[in-house]
């Protein structure tokens, strides 16, 4: 069975992760209404590292905790936080690519990788993965309350 127990720490992460996701949303602003390239990108960056300090600091070690002891069945809770951390992973991964291939370029506007037809679709499929991921964050979160 999942045990994990609630604490502070938990409030405080879920909340940093809230306020990395109106930052993202600022990025998205950027772009879309400002038309702010460099600003999106900067966003961005900014939200990657923090979400990578958080995945390294927090999530990684909290994983483990979570897992089930050999021979015990996997409940369906742990499966909701072994989804959250896969698309998490995957959200993290993309958004590394993404903002280090643009800091690679120099900055440059369209220096995401990737060809332009599909950048927009590499950048949404980050975000919904991302999104996801949050969802299933405070799903466990909210399961512990």
């Amino acid at each position: 069975m999942l045990t994990v127990a609630l604490s502070s720490f938990s409030t405080t992460v879920l909340a940093v992760q809230l306020i990395t996701f109106a930052i993202f949303l600022f990025g998205v602003y950027q772009m879309k209404v400002r038309r702010n390239v460099r600003g999106h990108g900067a966003v961005q960056a900014t939200v990657t590292i923090i979400s990578l300090a958080t995945v390294l600091a927090v999530m990684v070690p909290s994983l483990f905790r979570a897992a089930p002891a050999a021979g015990q069945p996997i409940g369906w809770m742990y499966a909701v936080v072994l989804g959250h951390h896969l698309l998490g992973l995957v959200a993290l991964v993309l958004m590394v690519v993404l903002v280090g291939g643009w800091l690679a370029s120099g900055l440059k506007p369209n220096g995401c990788p990737g060809r332009p037809e599909y950048k927009r679709k590499i950048m949404r499929a980050t975000a919904s993965a991302w999104v996801a991921s949050i969802v299933l964050g405070i799903v466990v979160y909210a399961a512990y309350l």
